[in-house]
């Protein structure tokens, strides 16, 4: 249907399918585009799975042909917000970070806030992921009334102004398709989207997408 890279959410699987031999097959018919993976303590099938070991599974993931690691904000330090400003998890978060890096991988920091914060806090997010070395900064809050979707339309253009790295600035909640959908013109450097036949309440289409860019 035309997507450029392809979005892969490991939690969703159980862990016997997250082999190298497994996720090297699946990757084979992606057809060498890049591919952003995450594995996320939030929702994961296996919730008992500590972060060491999920920097495992990522890990694998990268050798057998991810291109784009998701590494949670409070990744060591379970937070709120997923930000974590513990000394120690953060030393781990940059260590881990270097390890993707040295294999040849890139690496998003993500933050789910989940709840609607002013643009000013979305910025000093933005700046701690990049801090800690990520490639580009993932952040997710919320928008139920248009004043709210109003401050995060320009909280995008400030990431965009300020931040000097990739970005993907999202919204949840009852206003967020409108940012969704425009994101890539407000700065975002991708456009989360599902498929044509899908029905996912925040995501759109990826007919819509390709339509706008157009």
């Amino acid at each position: 249907q035309g997507a450029e890279a392809f979005g892969f959410q490991a939690e969703g699987f159980d862990r016997a399918f997250r082999s190298y031999d497994n996720l090297k097959e699946i990757f084979s018919y992606m057809e060498g585009k890049p591919i952003y993976y995450t594995d996320y303590r939030r929702g994961n099938k296996c919730p008992e799975l500590s972060d060491e070991v999920l920097c495992d599974e990522l890990m694998t993931a990268l050798r057998a042909g991810a291109s784009l690691i998701d590494i949670p904000g409070d990744f060591f330090c379970p937070s709120q917000g997923e930000i974590t400003t513990n000394i120690d998890a953060v030393k781990k978060q940059k260590a881990f970070i270097d390890e993707i890096h040295e294999t040849g991988g890139e690496v998003l920091m993500s933050s789910h806030v989940l709840r609607y914060i002013p643009k000013e806090s979305v910025l000093t997010i933005a700046r701690l992921h990049k801090e800690r070395g990520a490639d580009v900064s993932k952040i997710v809050t919320e928008a139920n009334t248009s004043e709210e979707l109003q401050e995060n339309m320009e909280a995008s253009l400030l990431l965009e102004r300020k931040l000097g790295l990739k970005h993907l600035f999202l919204c949840n909640g009852t206003m967020c398709k409108l940012h969704r959908k425009i994101g890539p013109f407000l700065g975002s450097s991708m456009c989360l989207v599902t498929e044509d036949n899908a029905d996912i309440q925040n995501q759109p289409r990826i007919s819509e997408i390709k339509s706008i860019l157009n």
